[in-house]
């Protein structure tokens, strides 16, 4: 069991990793410096590393305001509060601010925490509709000594935002349908894309995906991955039978023999299985569980609905200890602290299901709109639970 749960933080491991590296750089190299200051960013590094990100927002609060011009205090802030290897994080809003800070301090980036930060706050910015900073800091980081790879990635998401804003240059080999619209960058690029889906894939806003993703597909009818993101879109808004017929279409496009397909397939068995136990069809969520298996990819994200699945199937005591060793790992995952809540009701563990899911609540972002759209449903379900064990 113990072997099996690590795989789930290994993402969160590599990302922490780089920081790990970073930091131990700077630290080794302050000689004399403030000894607290030093025993604070370890603490720090610490709590992000156990993937503590509460508890390590909070304790970088009072970090950088004891030393303000602290590069990588408000470094290490940002990666408590949002980080691409996780799906709900703290504020999005919050780490934009602290990387923004730290990258400000040191505007030549010469230090690499500095030069991480402005990376970070690009990928931040771009991913919450903030495209105009998040635009200024790919520029910035294009004149940067950077190798060739980095270079080409950061451009790519340059002419990605400017394609969504529709003032993207169009080059002579891109592909284009027959209303002239880019459906392709030509190479090095050579990413399947069209406006609509960059407008998509800009926002965290399911009734946005919706929207977006459905003009991406007139735009486009051969994008699978557009049409699977309907899908996706469909079950974060709570329409699952519908979720199920876009993601069915998304499966009949796909090619499995290239990686891209193969990722659309998997993922598409995986929010079948999630739409179909929400359905109570569990002998059809069952059949796209075994089909998720044999296709490689999102390790992460097939094992929280198969467990779903389990306890759906009157499994809670297979899955409770498997989500609360998971959990252990990963403490401040709301999505996790939900399903362990369901396991807990399947095994009528009533009050401990309910105090779970009010965790699960208050785990949930703010400024995180995909969990905050089925927020209503986890109080609702929480307080049947509170009337059943009579609490």
């Amino acid at each position: 069991m113990q072997r099996d749960t690590r795989r789930f933080v290994v993402l969160g491991a590599v990302a922490v990793a780089v920081t790990a590296v970073v930091l131990g750089a700077i630290w080794l190299a302050w000689q004399g410096d403030d000894a607290q200051q030093f025993a604070a960013l370890n603490h720090g590094q610490d709590l992000l590393q156990q993937r503590r990100f509460r508890q390590c927002a909070d304790e970088m609060e009072k970090t950088v305001q004891r030393w303000p011009d602290s590069v990588a205090a408000h470094y290490l802030l940002g990666r408590a509060c949002w980080g691409q290897d996780r799906r709900a994080s703290l504020s999005v809003n919050r780490a934009i601010e602290a990387f923004a800070r730290a990258a400000e301090l040191d505007p030549a980036a010469a230090d690499p925490i500095s030069a991480r930060a402005l990376e970070q706050l690009a990928f931040a910015c771009v991913h919450h509709e903030r495209l105009t900073e998040a635009a200024d800091a790919f520029q910035k980081l294009l004149q940067g000594d950077i190798d060739a790879d980095r270079r080409r990635k950061f451009q790519g998401q340059i002419d990605e935002i400017d394609l969504d804003q529709g003032v993207y240059q169009r080059k002579p080999d891109d592909r284009v349908n027959e209303r002239g619209e880019v459906i392709q960058f030509a190479p090095p690029g050579n990413m399947q894309t069209n406006q609509w889906y960059e407008k998509a894939r800009h926002t965290n806003d399911p009734a946005k995906w919706l929207r977006w993703y459905t003009l991406a597909t007139q735009s486009d009818q051969a994008y699978s991955r557009a049409r699977f993101n309907i899908g996706h879109a469909l079950y974060w808004l709570g329409r699952y039978e519908e979720a199920t017929v876009h993601l069915t279409q998304a499966q009949q496009m796909a090619g499995a023999k290239d990686p891209v397909g193969q990722r659309v397939l998997k993922l598409a068995h995986i929010y079948q299985v999630a739409c179909w136990t929400q359905l109570n069809d569990l002998d059809r969520a069952q059949r796209h569980a075994d089909a998720a298996t044999a296709l490689p990819g999102a390790p992460n994200l097939e094992a929280v609905h198969r467990l779903r699945l389990r306890i759906a199937q009157g499994r809670s005591d297979e899955a409770v200890p498997e989500l609360e060793n998971w959990l252990d790992g990963d403490p401040d995952n709301p999505e996790l602290m939900a399903v362990l809540a369901f396991g807990y009701a399947g095994m009528e563990r009533y009050r401990d299901a309910a105090a779970m899911m009010t965790e699960a609540i208050d785990a949930v972002p703010p400024d995180y709109l995909v969990l905050r759209a089925v927020i209503d449903s986890w109080r609702n379900t929480r307080d049947e639970w509170r009337q059943r064990d009579g609490s």
